[in-house]
């Protein structure tokens, strides 16, 4: 809890005893090196997207004799993939909701030259009012928060030819991104796996089956349309 302004945070801590030592194996070494500079990379992006209500806000990064200590927002609620997973496919309308929140905070990124490279229902923290919502089989429309986190795998290039994400929310064109070949992709790519995740949410499905567009037949058309316009590559 900040004890001047009357507020609490959200800690993580990095123990400099689990720095490695110059004796410890080079895999060893390595590890730790890529999980420093993914927080690294976090701290940096997140510093540029203050201020924004549906994305996780970084206050302050504190460093001891004994640790580095990153402050962050407390964000409640459950991940969008647990809310999937309990309650099951969400109808138009909530996903609606939920989706218009999301595409602010990435119209927000993109506009201060981040894309999120990483987005799916894990790092999309949603808090449910339950009284409110018609998720979980309640009546009217869904009184949601939405919080976008880990932007460990977020980049501020303008192009990229790096390969990042998770499987089944990679778009194609980060796959196929190599600097031998001289591929890239730009931020579009976020909208792609904002299509998967929008399909998964309305079904509690992947959107291909056998490498072909599964088209639902309980969605409206319109709703089905803004998803392919979506995951176009």
């Amino acid at each position: 809890r900040n004890r001047q302004h009357l507020y609490a945070v959200a800690l993580k801590a990095v123990a400099k005893s689990n720095f490695p030592k110059q004796y410890d194996d080079a895999k060893r070494k390595k590890k730790f090196q890529s999980t420093l500079e993914t927080l690294q990379n976090e701290v940096k992006q997140l510093r540029k997207l203050t201020g924004h209500p549906s994305i996780v806000a970084l206050y302050e990064v504190l460093e001891t004799s004994t640790h580095l200590y990153f402050a962050t927002e407390i964000c409640k609620g459950q991940e969008l993939f647990h809310a999937i997973s309990h309650y099951g496919a969400f109808s138009e309308c909530d996903a609606a909701s939920v989706m218009k929140d999301i595409l602010s905070a990435i119209n927000f990124m993109h506009s201060h030259s981040v894309m999120h490279r990483d987005l799916k229902p894990e790092n999309i923290l949603l808090t449910i009012r339950a009284e409110k919502s018609s998720v979980g089989g309640k009546k009217g429309k869904a009184m949601c928060s939405v919080k976008v986190v880990d932007f460990g795998l977020a980049s501020d290039e303008k192009r990229s030819n790096i390969q990042a994400g998770t499987p089944y929310y990679i778009a194609p064109e980060v796959l196929n991104a190599s600097e031998t070949r001289g591929t890239s992709y730009g931020k579009e790519c976020d909208i792609w796996s904002l299509g998967v995740v929008m399909y998964v949410l309305l079904t509690n499905e992947w959107p291909y089956k056998d490498g072909k567009f599964d088209y639902p037949s309980d969605l409206s058309d319109e709703c089905v349309d803004l998803v392919l316009k979506m995951i176009q590559v």
